[in-house]
């Protein structure tokens, strides 16, 4: 279903011109499944060239490793860092202790970082999106996966790795976008408006929000030149 909502969304955009006439600034989507699946190009201005590197299933850790392999050229301005649900989701499952499990995820984000400063280009922390009970434990059992999920563990692992995410932004040319707000609930969870029907994927409406709350980090930010780069 999602794959026909995103084509819908695709071909709406291929007859709409570009909201302005700016130069764009180069912005690579790094991520899981959530950034994979995004209709990028037909939620955003010309005012980005944003080019989608989110691959199904990885860890927090495979996306580090690929942004590492990743030749980016230098007019490369910012990368848009997603991740770290599958993490919680199998940690949660195995029954990892929770602090241990964040303090995994939040140091691979200090990897991406790092390699983001090497290469000169402004980092923004996406970060991990909350997942829903309401679709998540049926869907669970639909597919054969376990439902042992503790739905409330998971979403305090995501809020504890996003704490942890908006210290991180005290670094120069790091930025910390709460795009979780955008599609949480006052319980914390996903709303079922946003959620996909795993209760933990994106569907269409949700991917305008987070769209929106994303568009807005990214308005003010420029490309790092000249001395800056480091």
């Amino acid at each position: 279903m999602w794959r026909a909502e995103r084509d819908s969304l695709l071909r709406t955009a291929a007859l709409t011109p570009g909201r302005d006439g700016h130069s764009s600034l180069t912005v690579l989507l790094l991520g899981d499944s959530i950034f994979e699946r995004f209709p990028w190009r037909a939620l955003f201005s010309n005012r980005f060239d944003l080019q989608n590197f989110g691959v199904a299933e990885n860890s927090i850790g495979q996306i580090a490793a690929r942004y590492h392999r990743i030749a980016v050229p230098p007019t490369s301005d910012i990368v848009v860092v997603e991740g770290g649900i599958n993490n919680l989701l199998g940690a949660n499952i195995r029954g990892d202790a929770e602090i241990t499990t964040v303090e995994r995820v939040v140091a691979k984000y200090r990897e991406i970082l790092a390699d983001a400063a090497d290469r000169g280009s402004a980092a923004v922390l996406f970060g991990v999106l909350p997942v829903t009970s309401r679709f998540l434990l049926p869907h669970t059992r639909s597919v054969g996966l376990p439902t042992t999920f503790d739905v409330a563990k998971v979403n305090r692992m995501v809020a504890a790795v996003n704490a942890n995410l908006r210290m991180l932004a005290a670094k120069p040319q790091v930025t910390y976008c709460d795009v979780a707000s955008a599609v949480a609930g006052t319980d914390g969870e996903f709303r079922r408006l946003y959620a996909a029907p795993d209760g933990y994927h994106v569907n269409v409406f949700g991917y305008q929000a987070l769209a929106a709350a994303l568009e807005k980090c990214l308005e003010g930010l420029r490309p790092v030149t000249g001395e800056s780069r480091r």
